[in-house]
């Protein structure tokens, strides 16, 4: 079996859903011939999913080794201690200024020195110091494990840096795994200042120079990069998406109670749709109540949601349930009547959860839907797509869905699936790294 490096600072038993797709990668990537190598992170005050451990085959390498406090982070977690993150209260600016200061610090260039004294990229010390202790541990597991290609999945953007480092030293071949994309983002671009803005063009500008390949989630993410880096030569840029673990069908359960709207993830901000709350609004002017209709919702509510909610008196609609382990959220969502998936408004974007809801057998309604997702779904029975402010849309849907049969739905999703997206990594695995017979090179430059 052939070896390649994984780096993927969010991988279990972070409960971040970076982290679901990263070991649903490694749970069907050994069958297609490869053996991922992981170099993970455990970052202060994320969720702790031990669940998401037992989904690994036997034969995947994990190493949590990717900051100096990687391991002791981790310990804690496990021992059921909070970890807070160091919070920085200064503005973007003076954060920004701050940052370019120490960058400048040649005593703060810590190995591989000549190269990153060379590159000159906009880094700060901590940045530096989490890259350097990154790079190296990089560096002994493909020696180690005879590593024959890289795969760098970001966010956070470190990875992407890290893996562009490494397969320079190395001289190995380059996936760079978008999983959402960097620069060129429509939602994060507009909330950076100009200066952290700059900063990050140049270093993805840098990363794909290194780069063998880029993988972006959508269609419309791969179209806009392949504007920017096309023109660059030897440079694949391909869409690998989302995906979700096959159903595992059990037996349907007579259903009863009030109808139950189930929301994966949290309301935020940036996803919230006033459409959603100005539907609930006339579905109650109708007559209906919480004791027919009530909304499934993994709490707390951001204040604004919670404000909309209350502000069109529907907030006593909505039930907040506790967070689940990964392993357990489709069964949850198979619970429901009808899953609401809520996306930002963005065409680059198709949220995770909507493709865990395909595997559900249970209706969907996207509010806030793209207009690939339409092209993905042609033909699924169930799924009801609608813009994100659509009330009348959004109404109907649910009417719809209130009125019809509370049956299971049976949809063809084999091409969403974990395994296929697997299959299609190890290919293009295969593409960037075709001589499976010579050893990985190493240097100690």
């Amino acid at each position: 079996m052939r070896s390649f490096l994984y780096l993927t600072p969010r991988f279990a038993p972070a409960a971040t859903v970076g982290a679901l797709r990263a070991v649903k990668f490694c749970r069907h990537l050994p069958s297609q011939g490869w053996r991922p190598v992981v170099l993970s992170d455990m970052e202060a005050a994320r969720g702790f999913d031990p669940s998401l451990e037992a989904l690994l085959p036997a034969e995947i390498s994990v190493e949590v080794g990717w900051r100096p406090e990687s391991v002791a982070v981790l310990a804690a977690m496990r021992a059921g201690l909070r970890v807070a993150p160091d919070v920085d209260n200064r503005g973007p600016f003076k954060r920004g200024l701050a940052d370019r200061i120490r960058a400048t610090a040649p005593a703060l260039i810590d190995g591989p020195r000549a190269l990153l004294q060379e590159l000159k990229l906009p880094l700060s010390a901590n940045e530096l110091r989490d890259i350097q202790h990154a790079v190296e541990a990089a560096r002994r597991l493909v020696v180690r494990e005879r590593c024959e290609a890289i795969v760098a999945s970001g966010p956070p953007w470190q990875a992407l840096v890290v893996g562009a480092l490494v397969a320079r030293l190395e001289r190995l071949p380059l996936l760079l795994d978008f999983r959402d994309p960097w620069a060129l983002c429509e939602l994060d671009r507009v909330a950076r200042s100009w200066m952290e803005q700059q900063k990050a063009q140049l270093l993805e500008r840098w990363c794909v120079w290194q780069a063998t390949a880029l993988l972006l989630n959508t269609d419309a993410a791969r179209d806009d990069y392949e504007r920017v880096y096309g023109g660059r030569a030897g440079l694949r840029i391909e869409t690998l998406r989302n995906h979700a673990e096959a159903w595992e069908r059990g037996p349907e359960v007579e259903r009863s109670g009030p109808f139950r709207l189930v929301c994966p993830g949290r309301l935020r901000d940036r996803v919230m749709s006033q459409g959603l709350v100005r539907a609930l609004a006339a579905l109650a002017a109708e007559g209906w109540g919480p004791d027919r209709l009530v909304l499934e919702v993994a709490g707390p509510l951001s204040r604004r949601a919670e404000a909309e909610f209350r502000a069109a008196d529907v907030l006593r609609f909505v039930q907040l349930v506790n967070w689940k382990p990964q392993s357990e959220v489709s069964a949850w969502l198979a619970t429901g009547d009808l899953q609401i998936v809520l996306n930002a408004a963005t065409r680059q974007r198709i949220p995770a959860k909507f493709y865990e809801s395909l595997m559900v057998p249970r209706p969907v309604l996207v509010c806030g839907a793209t207009p690939e997702m339409a092209t993905l779904t042609a033909g699924m029975e169930g799924v009801a797509l609608c813009d994100r402010e659509d009330d009348g849309a959004i109404a109907a849907a649910i009417r719809a869905a209130l009125t019809g049969r509370r049956a299971a739905v049976v949809r063809e999703t084999g091409a969403l699936t974990s395994e296929a997206a697997a299959a299609r990594l190890a290919e293009l695995l295969c593409a960037v790294s075709p001589r499976p017979d010579v050893a990985s090179p190493s240097s100690d430059e």
